[in-house]
């Protein structure tokens, strides 16, 4: 129950995706693993509602620039050398490859910081039920979950990815998707060295004309990403007009 909870969670709040950089099963796994033997190794009573807000509560305080998240009770003697190109460092259970967030990136790994922290926030206030937790209580507008609304409404300025796919094999069409997400954390990436005070945030999931049609139904599909662009304010003050032109500029 608490690994469905957390996936749907993630899912919702637009962080689940590992090819972009976010969460995916194998994270989710090892997060929680490591909480459950945690909490059991301490003698604390286990329920799927202290395992969730223990959860919550221990990653949104976990920092994520300079510790390693593993299993430890798996890894008793971990020697694992993190280098400066691994934002994120997730830990599996089996090599070669430990690091299993590896497609990490920065502005990725705020993302999951800021949800996080959200999220213990939101398990704090009184009467919180799992349905409002998920924003089940909240109604859906054109069909965008809770959390695409909110991702929607919170940026002022987006990167758009246009997609159009005109033919009639779905192999060719999803490999064409495939190409695209593959390439989206790349973006990110540029985005942050060209514009280091710019946060870039990328919506896992793409968005689609209501009239446009899924790949094994028709041989044409439009589809689009987006990519919400804000501003760090630096000592607390707006950033300058003079700033936005030249960074507009880059960006072109």
């Amino acid at each position: 129950m608490a690994y469905q909870l957390i996936k749907e969670w993630a899912k919702i709040r637009g962080i689940y995706g590992a090819r972009f950089g976010y969460l995916g099963g194998i994270h989710i796994s090892v997060l929680l693993v490591r909480i459950c033997k945690m909490l059991s190794h301490s003698g604390n009573n286990m329920t799927a509602t202290s395992v969730i807000t223990t959860f919550f509560d221990h990653y949104a305080t976990f920092n994520w620039q300079t510790q390693v998240a593993f299993d430890p009770f798996f890894h008793k003697q971990l020697r694992y050398d993190r280098s400066f190109r691994e934002p994120l460092c997730i830990i599996g259970w089996h090599s070669p490859v430990l690091n299993t967030s590896s497609a990490a990136s920065r502005p990725t790994v705020k993302t999951l910081e800021r949800e996080l922290q959200r999220a213990r926030d939101r398990m704090l206030t009184h009467g919180m039920t799992w349905s409002k937790f998920l924003g089940g209580d909240d109604p859906c507008n054109d069909g965008f979950s809770v959390g695409a609304q909110d991702f929607l409404k919170t940026y002022k300025s987006y990167i758009k990815m246009d997609l159009h796919y005109w033919g009639s094999s779905l192999e060719d069409g999803c490999r064409l998707v495939g190409w695209l997400e593959s390439r989206c954390v790349s973006i990110l990436v540029d985005i942050g060295m060209q514009l280091p005070g710019l946060v870039a945030r990328i919506w896992p999931q793409r968005f689609t004309e209501s009239h446009t049609e899924s790949f094994s139904t028709s041989r044409h599909y439009h589809g689009l990403y987006l990519i919400g662009l804000d501003w760090d304010e630096v000592n607390g003050e707006p950033i300058s007009k003079l700033k936005l032109k030249l960074s507009h500029g880059t960006l072109q």
